[in-house]
């Protein structure tokens, strides 16, 4: 199964779409691509291996989460969406989640990196109520509506494979000094140039910007990344 956001597909084939239409004039113009959420989560089945694909910087990872999944199923019952659902709990990514599952479709899955449960998870929300997944629907995807399997030939070649521990310390170094990959080492220099509505940058203002984006982002959904 996979997991991403919609409006980020959209929003990629449209700008795949421009880029065709108009290369041949030499100069390409196209809106900025809706959704904040770049990862993708790939899980295989039936062996449980998840895989999460996420932008940090410049730079595109790509890692193999083992963790387990270990559920505390109850037996509460309630009805969500029109769906018979069963409640389940579980400690993950430093958060206390609760779920709401449902047999009917029993399938082992559900958003993001959970999965495991006897049916697909209909609700999960952590116990803050910061992270909320609802199921709204279920449908039989056309074939130019599913994201391809493969990683986009504009990943490939600069896709960076590591464990998630190598993973975690490139995801903290990133949040303390987002510019580190911009700094000229010996001997070597680095040319910036940068614009922001069309106004230009330099080096310490796009440094400022960045810091304060990830001072915003304080709600991250995997909570032990920066443990």
């Amino acid at each position: 199964s996979r997991f991403y956001s919609r409006d980020v597909f959209v929003g990629d084939s449209l700008m795949n779409n421009a880029i065709r239409q108009q290369k041949s004039s030499g100069k390409v113009y196209f809106d900025k691509n809706k959704g904040k959420q770049r990862m993708t989560i790939k899980k295989f089945y039936p062996d449980f291996i998840i895989t999460e694909t996420t932008n940090i910087g410049f730079d595109r990872y790509e890692y193999q989460d083992k963790r387990k999944m270990n559920w505390q199923i109850t037996n509460e019952l309630k009805t969500i969406e029109g769906f018979d659902v069963q409640k389940a709990t579980i400690n993950a990514f430093g958060r206390k989640w609760t779920a709401w599952f449902s047999v009917a479709y029993p399938f082992q899955d559900g958003p993001y990196k959970f999965h495991g449960l006897p049916g697909i998870i209909v609700e999960i929300e952590d116990a803050k109520k910061g992270h909320i997944f609802t199921l709204k629907g279920i449908k039989n995807l056309k074939p130019e509506e599913v994201w391809p399997l493969e990683t986009p030939k504009r990943y490939a070649k600069n896709l960076i494979i590591l464990d998630r521990e190598k993973y975690k310390k490139v995801f903290q170094t990133y949040r303390n000094d987002p510019m580190k990959d911009w700094k000229p080492t010996m001997g070597g220099a680095i040319q910036f140039q940068a614009s922001y509505n069309g106004k230009p940058m330099s080096a310490k203002e796009v440094e400022k910007m960045t810091k304060e984006r990830l001072k915003k982002e304080n709600n991250i959904l995997e909570l032990d990344l920066l443990k």
